[in-house]
């Protein structure tokens, strides 16, 4: 996504130079045309001899956690990945994780075995126990420690632990169903439907351009992953080419939307959700959530949401004037014709159910 940092990037050049001389680093960059720009910055980080013999570290947790590196894979309800390094000069063998949320007594442990070398590190995915969600809050903060490393006493304690926040993954009902329109480069998208334990549950490819499919699914209690692919990279709505636009919706069984997605989103959608856990959606989230799309759009656009036709609804142009447009109503869609709008910024108001909703639409 357009300015989003990318993922730090380290290179051990030690077998590449020598001590007391002058030497000159340059890199390159692969691909980007036009007005791309890339702000890059760089370290020489410089290591003498290690301080201790036996020192095990968490530097980093990459899920659960609330940083922005990782929110692509974020939030996470199974398998926590943490980064394992060895910060002594004895071979790292093995060692034991501690992990658990928030202040649970109850911590979850993992041993880890393989070969670090002084500085090395790895990413370890950890099991994911439903014991491990029990202390789930409004607030979460998930930690990690390392024990015993090689079966010893690590001389270095200060960089056993690390914690991060995180939220909960989204809530979504137990009947529900994928309501995806293709953009008119169809044949670059697909999803999937993958369990907790990454087996595939549900596949849509070799779908046909400008098309509406709906999909529904009943999935049961449990963690879920929706994985959504774009092999051009460029989502399926996006400025910049003539694929035209698609959208991409989560919709309640007999409800309204459950989730929008930008369609925006470049090469892919990771999404985890849960299906009524911890709560059920109906208890977590505001079921009075109006959704509008496509947008942009280049002829109709629809607002939704049950029992729509209460609603009242105006549609301003971006100085502010109430535009008289057309519409059709049914009981939870309202159909709007923009096709004689000027192309622009407009605000759709919703003033609904005793909540006013201000959305952005861009007309094409």
């Amino acid at each position: 996504m357009p300015g989003r940092p990318t993922d730090l990037q380290e290179f051990d050049v030690t077998p590449f130079v020598s001590a007391g001389q002058s030497h000159n680093f340059d890199y390159g960059v692969n691909g980007g045309s036009g007005t791309s720009n890339y702000i890059v910055n760089n370290q020489l980080v410089q290591y003498g001899a290690a301080n201790f013999a036996l020192d095990a570290a968490i530097v980093d947790i990459m899920n659960p956690s609330d940083y922005v590196e990782y929110d692509r894979v974020n939030a996470i309800c199974s398998t926590p990945k943490v980064v394992l390094q060895n910060t002594g000069s004895t071979l790292l063998t093995e060692v034991e994780i501690e992990y658990w949320i928030n202040d649970d007594a109850n911590h979850q442990t993992y041993t880890w075995t393989g070969n670090l070398g002084f500085l090395g590190k790895e990413e370890v995915e950890l099991p994911a126990p439903a014991a491990l969600w029990n202390a789930l809050s409004t607030t979460n903060v998930f930690h990690a420690t390392v024990v015993d490393p090689n079966g010893s006493t690590d001389e270095y304690n200060f960089n056993d632990h690390y914690e991060t926040g995180f939220a909960i993954p989204d809530v979504v009902p137990t009947d529900f169903f994928i309501e995806f329109k293709t953009n008119n480069a169809a044949n670059e998208s697909s999803y999937q439907i993958l369990d907790d334990n990454g087996a595939v549950l549900f596949e849509r490819t070799g779908m046909s351009n400008a098309t509406l499919y709906r999909d529904t699914l009943n999935l049961g209690l449990g963690c879920y992953q929706f994985k959504v692919l774009d092999t051009d990279d460029d989502g399926i709505a996006f400025w910049a080419n003539n694929d035209g636009s698609g959208y991409l919706r989560l919709r309640a069984v007999g409800g309204g939307v459950a989730k929008a997605f930008d369609p925006d989103f470049g090469q892919s959608i990771i999404y985890n959700f849960t299906i009524d856990f911890p709560l059920s959606y109906e208890e977590l989230n505001d079921i009075h959530e109006v959704s509008v799309y496509p947008n942009p759009t280049q002829g109709k656009f629809y607002v939704e949401a049950g029992s729509i036709s209460e609603a009242k609804i105006e549609v301003h142009n971006a100085q502010g004037q109430l535009v008289d447009i057309p519409r059709t109503t049914t009981l939870d869609q309202i159909a709007f014709d923009s096709s004689d709008l000027p192309s622009g910024i407009y605000l759709v108001k919703i003033n609904y159910r005793g909540k006013l909703q201000l959305k952005k639409l861009i007309v094409e």
